[in-house]
Order: C-alpha cells, then sequence, then structure tokens
C-alpha cells in the first residue's frame, strides 16, 4: 500500500498547478466559491449559483486556500487529497467487504493508476468527493455490522450514519447512494428474524445520516427548484436520445467506446482496456457465485452491494440523455466498487496457480507471495507508466485541451495584471463575467463584458480597448470597424494563433447604419438604425443593430428579436444579450449582430422582424417611443424580410407528434406541432404539419376537419401551404415543409368533442389520404351582449370596431376600482391592447398606467363577436397622491406598431386618446 500510495501520489502531484494547462470556467468558479469560504466568510448549506453545487469540497478546498491563498494549486490539491485518500479506502473496503487484502491491493492499485480517476484527481471538482464518502460510508457500516464488540459495533454504525450524511453534501450523483444501500440491505430483511436483527441497526444508521443531511433537505424544502434545476436541465426529452440508448452507451463505456470528451478523457477510450474488461467480467462472475454461495446474512448483504452498485452509480449519466454521454464525470459514482470487479477476477486467476488451493476458489486466507507481489508491482510500475503517458504526453499536451481549458483567458489575465489600459476596456468571451479571469485578474472589475463576441461598443471620445481572445475571435461583422484601430496580439498558443488581440482606439470610429430608422426604448436606449440579410430556411438571419446608450436602466434589459409570418405567427426568436444593461454608460455607441436561427422547414416569403428589449425579472417588454415622444409599441417592425427555402435534410426529421403516413409515394406527412386540447369558439387554433416530399407534386389541397365521434362534423379550411403562398406544385423536386396554419374555429359550432383531421385531396378533389390529429374540446365562449347599468355614459367609438358605452367607477380610501364597458361595433380585426392613463392634475403623464389585453388579456379583441359586450375592470390604488382631479385617458391600440385607433366621440374625430374627467 505505501508503494501504492507513493505511485499515486507521484501521478497526482507532479506539476499540478501547470497540468491540465490553464483554468477552465468550472474550475474558476469553483476557486471563486473556496475563496469565498476560506476568505470571504461564506458559510453555505448549498451552493445556488452554477445551477446548484454541494458544498462539502468546497470548504475543504476553502481551508487550503486560507493557508496557500487564491490559487488554482489549492483547489487542486484538495483533489488530489481527496483522490489519494479515496486509494486507501478502497483498500479497506475490500478488506471489509470481501475479507480479501490481496483483492483489495488489487483494486487499490487499479484505481492509483486509472487514468480515470487520475483526471479528477488533479481538477478542482467537487465530484471527486462522492467516491471517498461513498466508500467511508460502507466501510464503517459493515465494520459495524460484523463488530463483535458492542462498542466497536456502536462506533461503526455512527461513522457509516456520519458518512452517509455527508455524502449528500459531496455531489449530484449521491442521491442514488441510498439506493445502493437499500439493494445491500435485502439480505439482511428478507426474514422476519433477520429483520428483527438488523432492522432497527440500519434504522439507526439511516437516522444518523438524516441527522447529518438535515439542513440541507431543510435548505431544499424551502427551495425545491435547487433541486430540481440540475436533473431538470439533463434529464431526457422529447429530441434527446432515448432512457434505453443512454442506458447503451453508457455500458459500452465500461470496456469499448467511452467519454468523448477532451477535458475528462482521451476522446472515446474506455474505462478498461480489453484485459482489465476480461478481468471485470470474471470478477462480477466469481463474485456473483460467491453471493450464491454465502448463507451468512452480512456477507451476502457485503456481496450484493458490491454487484449492485456500479449499474445503480451508472444512471447519472445514462438518463442525462440531453448533455455529453457517456460522461466518465457523472459516473464517477461507480467508484471505488467498480475496481473491485477486475481484481476479483485477476485474484481469481491468480488462486488456480496457487499450491495447496483447488480451482476456481477464492480463499480467504492471506496470501501476498512472490508471484502476486510481482504482478501488483508490475501493474504499478508498467500501468502506471501507461496512464502517465497517456496523461501527460497524449492529454496534457492537447492544443484543443489547452483551449477548451481557457488556458487564452488566463493568458490574458496575466497580461492584464502586467499591463494598465488606457480608457474602457471590453472583453469579447464565451460567457458574461467570465470567471477564469474573474479568478486571475486584479482589474476584473474594470472589465465591460461583450458576451459571445457579438457587440462592439465605442465610449464617447474617450480611449477604449477592445479585447477579443482566441475563443471569441473577431467576427467578419467587426472588421468594417476594427480596421481603424491599433493592433496588438499576444504570445502564440500551441496552434501557432495569437492567445488574444487588442484593439486600442484613441478616439471611436464613425458609426452609421446603412437602413435608419429612429426608436427610443424606454428613454434608456435609442436604436439609430440597422443592417439586415436574407435568411434561409434552416440556416440563419443576419441582423445588425446601431444604437446610443441614454442612460443606465434601473432594471436589468435584456434584447430580443422575434420573426413572425405575416399571420403573426412566430417561427423563430433570440434573446442574445450582447452588452449587458448594467455596464450601460450614457452616450456609448452600440453596434450588436443577432444571427436568428430559422428552423429547417420554415416555407419561403417575407417575414416580419421585430427588435425590441424586455426586462427577464417581470417579463415586461420596454415601451417604444417616437420622435415626439408618444407610446410606439414595445419592438422595432422590420418589414418584407426575405427568406428563401433552404435544401431539406440529409434525413427524415422526427416529428413532435404523430406517425408518418404515406400521402403518395413520393409524399409523407411526418407528423405535426401539439397544440391545445382545449379551445372555444371564435378561437384561432394554431396546428402545425410536417410534410416531406422526394418528387414535385401536384397541386394538391389540404383540408382540416373537425370530426365528432359519429364521422359528422365541419370543414375549417381547405387550403395549401402557408396559406397558399407556397402550394405543392412549387416545392420543386424534394423538400421538407412545416405548414402552420390558424384555422378559426365558427362561433356557432355546438360545445363537446372532436378530432381534428387533416385530409389531402387530390388536383381532382378526389380524397388521396387521411391524417388523423389529436382530439380537440370545443367550449362554448361565455358572452354577453346586454349593456350592464352604467354609472356614465360615454359611447365613443374606437376605430368604427369597438365602443366604450360607459364606465363605473367607485371610490374608497386606498384606490379606485374602474369598470369600462366595452361593445363591438363589429367583429373586430385584430387583437387590441387597451391603456388607461392616470394622468397628474396638469396633465402630464402618468400618476399610473396598465397596458394590457381586456380581463388581463383572457379576453382578446380579436374572438368578440358583433355586439358583444365585455365588462373591463381596473383598480387604481391612490398610493401617496396629492389632493386634485386626475384624468383618464383611455385609448386602443396595436402592440406590435403602436397605432392606436381613432376615437369617434358624438360625430367628432379626436386625434388624441378618449379622456375621461
Amino acid at each position: 500500500m505505501v508503494v501504492c500510495l507513493l505511485v499515486a501520489a507521484g501521478l497526482r502531484l507532479v506539476a499540478l498547478e501547470g497540468i491540465p494547462p490553464g483554468l477552465h470556467y468550472d474550475e474558476a468558479a469553483n476557486l471563486i466559491l473556496a475563496g469565498d469560504i476560506g476568505l470571504r466568510g461564506e458559510r453555505p448549506v448549498f451552493i445556488a449559483s452554477y445551477t446548484g453545487k454541494e458544498p462539502l469540497f468546497f470548504y475543504v478546498a476553502g481551508g487550503l486556500v486560507r493557508l496557500l491563498g487564491e490559487r488554482i494549486l489549492a483547489l487542486r490539491l484538495a483533489a488530489a487529497f481527496t483522490g489519494l485518500l479515496t486509494i486507501a479506502a478502497t483498500y479497506r473496503l475490500g478488506v471489509v467487504l470481501l475479507g480479501r487484502r490481496q483483492v483489495a491491493l488489487f483494486a487499490a492499485g487499479l484505481l492509483a493508476v486509472s487514468f480515470w480517476h487520475l483526471v479528477f484527481s488533479r481538477l478542482g471538482f467537487r465530484a471527486i468527493t462522492l467516491p471517498l464518502l461513498q466508500a467511508l460510508a460502507v466501510i464503517f457500516l459493515y465494520q459495524g455490522l460484523g463488530a463483535r464488540e458492542p462498542a466497536g459495533r456502536r462506533v461503526g454504525l455512527f461513522l457509516g450514519g456520519l458518512f452517509l450524511g455527508l455524502a449528500g453534501y459531496t455531489y449530484l450523483a449521491a442521491r442514488l447512494f441510498p439506493i445502493v444501500l437499500l439493494v445491500g440491505a435485502i439480505p439482511l430483511l428478507v426474514k422476519p428474524s433477520l429483520m428483527r436483527r438488523y432492522l432497527p441497526t440500519l434504522a439507526g444508521v439511516v437516522g444518523i445520516g438524516g441527522i447529518v443531511l438535515l439542513p440541507l433537505l431543510l435548505y431544499f424544502a424551502a427551495r425545491p427548484d435547487a433541486f430540481w434545476v440540475r436533473i431538470q436541465q439533463v434529464s431526457p426529452d422529447e429530441t434527446a436520445l432515448t432512457v434505453w440508448e443512454g442506458i447503451g452507451r453508457s455500458l459500452l463505456m465500461v470496456g469499448f467506446r467511452g467519454d468523448p470528451y477532451w477535458r475528462f478523457n482521451l476522446p472515446g477510450m474506455p474505462l478498461f482496456n480489453a484485459f482489465w474488461f476480461a478481468l471485470l467480467l470474471i470478477g462480477a462472475g466469481l463474485l456473483a457465485g460467491r453471493l450464491m454461495r454465502s448463507r451468512r446474512p452480512v456477507e451476502r448483504s457485503a456481496l450484493l452491494l458490491l454487484l449492485a452498485a456500479p449499474p445503480i452509480m451508472l444512471l447519472p449519466t445514462a438518463l442525462a440523455t440531453n448533455e455529453i454521454l457517456p460522461s466518465n464525470l457523472r459516473a464517477i459514482g461507480m467508484l471505488p466498487f467498480l475496481m473491485i470487479w477486475p481484481a476479483a477476477g485477476f485474484d481469481g486467476i491468480i488462486s488456480w496457480f496457487r499450491p495447496g488451493e483447488s480451482a476456481g476458489r477464492m480463499p480467504g486466507t492471506l496470501f501476498l507471495g512472490g508471484f502476486a507481489a510481482l504482478v501488483l508491482g508490475g501493474i504499478l510500475l508498467g500501468q502506471g507508466w501507461l496512464t502517465g503517458r497517456g496523461y501527460f504526453t497524449n492529454w496534457a499536451t492537447r492544443a484543443d485541451l489547452f483551449y477548451e481549458n481557457d488556458a487564452d483567458l488566463a493568458a490574458l489575465a496575466a497580461y492584464l495584471n502586467e499591463n494598465e489600459l488606457p480608457g474602457e476596456v471590453f472583453l469579447a468571451a464565451r460567457f458574461d463575467r467570465h470567471p477564469t479571469v474573474a479568478a486571475l485578474a486584479h482589474a476584473y472589475d474594470a472589465i465591460k463584458w461583450l458576451p459571445e463576441g457579438q457587440a462592439l461598443v465605442f465610449p464617447p471620445e474617450r480611449p477604449a480597448t477592445l479585447i477579443f481572445p482566441h475563443s471569441v475571435p473577431a467576427p467578419e461583422w467587426t472588421a468594417a470597424w476594427l480596421q481603424a484601430a491599433r493592433v496588438e496580439t499576444g504570445p502564440a498558443g500551441p496552434d501557432g494563433r495569437p492567445l488574444f488581440t487588442l484593439y486600442h482606439f484613441d478616439r471611436p470610429p464613425e458609426v452609421l447604419p446603412p437602413m435608419a430608422r429612429q426608436a427610443n426604448f424606454g428613454y434608456a436606449l435609442e436604436v439609430s438604425g440597422y443592417a439586415i440579410g436574407t435568411g434561409t430556411g434552416g440556416g440563419g438571419l443576419p441582423l445588425t443593430v446601431f444604437a446610443r446608450v441614454l442612460e443606465r436602466p434601473a432594471a436589468e434589459l435584456v434584447p430580443f428579436v422575434h420573426v413572425e409570418d405575416s399571420w403573426g405567427v412566430r417561427w423563430s426568436q433570440i434573446e442574445a444579450d450582447g452588452y449587458p444593461s448594467r455596464q450601460w454608460t450614457a452616450g456609448e455607441r452600440v453596434v450588436q449582430r443577432f444571427e436568428i436561427p430559422l428552423p429547417a422547414g420554415m416555407p419561403p416569403g417575407f417575414y416580419r422582424v421585430k427588435v425590441g428589449w424586455f426586462e427577464p425579472a417581470s417579463g415586461q417588454q420596454v415601451a417604444r417611443f417616437d420622435a415626439a415622444g408618444r407610446y410606439g409599441g414595445t419592438a422595432l417592425i422590420i418589414e418584407a424580410v426575405p427568406v428563401l427555402a433552404g435544401p431539406p435534410p440529409d434525413r427524415k426529421p422526427r416529428a413532435p407528434r404523430g406517425e408518418r403516413i404515406a400521402i403518395r409515394p413520393d409524399l409523407e406527412v411526418l407528423g405535426y406541432e401539439p397544440f391545445p386540447a382545449e379551445v372555444q369558439t371564435g378561437e384561432r387554433l394554431g396546428v402545425g404539419i410536417w410534410w416531406w416530399a422526394t418528387a414535385a407534386q401536384p397541386r394538391l389541397i389540404a383540408r382540416y376537419e373537425l370530426l365528432r365521434p359519429d364521422n359528422t362534423g365541419i370543414i375549417l379550411a381547405d387550403t395549401q401551404p402557408a396559406y397558399g403562398t407556397f402550394p405543392f406544385d412549387r416545392w420543386g423536386p424534394a423538400r421538407f415543409v412545416i405548414d402552420r396554419q390558424l384555422l378559426t374555429i365558427p362561433h356557432t359550432l355546438p360545445a363537446g368533442d372532436y378530432r381534428l383531421q387533416l385530409r389531402v385531396l387530390g388536383p381532382d378533389g378526389k380524397n388521396l389520404q387521411k391524417f388523423p390529429l389529436q382530439p380537440l374540446r370545443v367550449i362554448a365562449s361565455e358572452r354577453a351582449f346586454e349593456l350592464p347599468p352604467l354609472g356614465k355614459r360615454v359611447d365613443a367609438a374606437f376605430g368604427g370596431e369597438i365602443r366604450l358605452a360607459g364606465y363605473n367607477l367607485a371610490e374608497s380610501e386606498d384606490e379606485w376600482n374602474l369598470t369600462l364597458v366595452w361593445q363591438a361595433i363589429e367583429a373586430p380585426a385584430a387583437d387590441y391592447t387597451i391603456f388607461v392613463h392616470l394622468l397628474r392634475p396638469d396633465g402630464s403623464c402618468c400618476a399610473w398606467q396598465l397596458d394590457q389585453m381586456p380581463l388581463a388579456g383572457q379576453k382578446a379583441t380579436g374572438g368578440w363577436l358583433a355586439g358583444e359586450v365585455v365588462e373591463d375592470r381596473y383598480t387604481i390604488p391612490k398610493g401617496e397622491l396629492a389632493p386634485g382631479r386626475y384624468p383618464l385617458e383611455i385609448g386602443l391600440y396595436l402592440a406590435e406598431s403602436g397605432i392606436r385607433l381613432s376615437v369617434d366621440e358624438t360625430d367628432h374625430v379626436l386625434l388624441d386618446p378618449l379622456i375621461l374627467r
């Protein structure tokens, strides 16, 4: 064991601060968190940042940070020492579970020279603590169960419960560890006599573990989202691999095809080579045979746990089908149990040649003769040399690993620590406030961030430096402005390219948009124009927005871009924060690029692009004002943006719902997009059909039918894809098309259960095929057509479509309760937004305001019938209002354009909103 630990220490401690190179985002974040605990007094039960982290490792690393300073060496030393302790614990685990020191030594030796374990013993990741705490919990649990002395039994069981509870503070995969113990406990509970003997003992262990884990459990009870957030991110969904595919790939990682990710493996290398994988299978068989022969409950329990632990702890990677799969990181819970399997197989082979032993037996006597010692020494030295060469020569020197570990940003941080740059410093990086720079750069707080390098910022009349590291080079679209800068490059990386490039500006360049268009967003940002290209289905649509900062907003603002068709159906959206608003300074010129992804199958045509900003905390979109300061909606609208049809994918896409049905030999319906199961009469139902054609098509007809259970019903529409703008006979020889339609449910349709069906008709009108969609429940809309009593009649018509018949106003000490009574003159042509503004006594806006669709969005005007009456209620707080008369300003407008409906009151057309005095 001394030799084993010395070999392990040599592999784990040499050049620890420099290998692996750089400081990856995750490690840098962990270093900051360890510094928070070790230096800045944080004492978390659970770390909510960075999608949530269990804290045990960070307390260990925090202690070393306190001793050594906030250096990567302190973080990695915590991992290395934990790894060495795990090797020692593996030896003890083998002795306790199997009573075989030789097997235990082989298992410890295998772990000492395991490439898998070596990688995580040299990275500052919390996952390295999970194998150690699992091993300690099992060691002391079974030492307690097998102890003859009551004192030793109590101590063992207490420590087993202690480490069981502490395991919950290690890593996400620890949540499956209790299942391992539960399976292992089955032989102790299968008979009433055994249950009476062992159940109180096991319950005590669980109780101790629960007490230790109680602070974390209380934390999750108060914040359930913290428990589920990471699980939901990696769990299967409709677009990921199936669970069975995940399990299959994860099983292959043991001996055939391993983790493909450079950061944690030589891509594709399995956990064991063919020799050790064969011994692993032999060992599993020998352990299973011993389990079948054993009659001692504790021994059977230990063997069953040893066999059950690896497949159960494989599930964290097998079920993470939304992430890299298989993953050495998520499978780390299999350690150290899995190492005992090939060790048992190797010991079984040696047993065949041992004098005095019958073939195939696994004796319990201590034997470490010359042959076994020679073999173990060979494993440590030979396999240790291979692992060291694989790690230090083949893995750690890779250029892709160098950049994957953010070594370019680490070099940039060193440059910034040695050089003071004049003026503002803007840094492009893959992530906002990149932890690598935060952990290493002294002037971190002075840096302004350009996430993904998708924005340029120029301060007014001040020097500025824009920095693009190797990982985020300056995009081509920036060349027109960056060519005016003085360029400085950093040292060359392993691929010969500069690790970073600095663009120094003594004064800002001229920034003029190709298409001028002014829009003021919340008096915080003024858009001056844009440049937009041509989109392609399955590709993207480039958009560049030019803006000037007016002031830093009080709340965080994030830009959004929506792509809609002429019928208001959204095809794509993006929320790309190229220059976070918390950094804005008045006068800055911002040029931001949006690469808007367009889905494959998007019909060609002209689309509408909306650009705006919103508050993530509330979801509220920022108001846009025109040059006169009038409200103009919430977005800058760019009309008639061309989108071309893209080529079909290489293989048939998988539709979200439905089975494929052939319409013709060269035309299929692949499925459809889900739609609501209930709809009210008068509403529009959005459907999306996925078509796949391999040859030119005739002019077919798509008929949408609503059928009752007796197959009677109505025809909702006879149409062509994209409302006839991209008919079947224009598709060409091969095409994938997503056809999204808005189907109006007639106001007169009786309520009940229906089935929506697509029927395809040929050019002659004859039926070719029908495609059943999902069931649909139609609900009769509750409507009123009689006016209620009115406290004040108004009779003001808006746009000739809707009239405000009158209103009722009730006043209390703290608020006014306003009820506006609307009546549709005719069926409104669109969904309008109502604004209610409480003006100040001098007529300025606004003491209070609210913009929304009627009934808080539950009664959109587009679904009103002619003559329908809608009572819309508002509660207006008085707050700190001074005494006086406060007029009410009422109006309707189109949200996308801000265009207001004109008001016709008693034969007089008003250009301004209706004022209620």
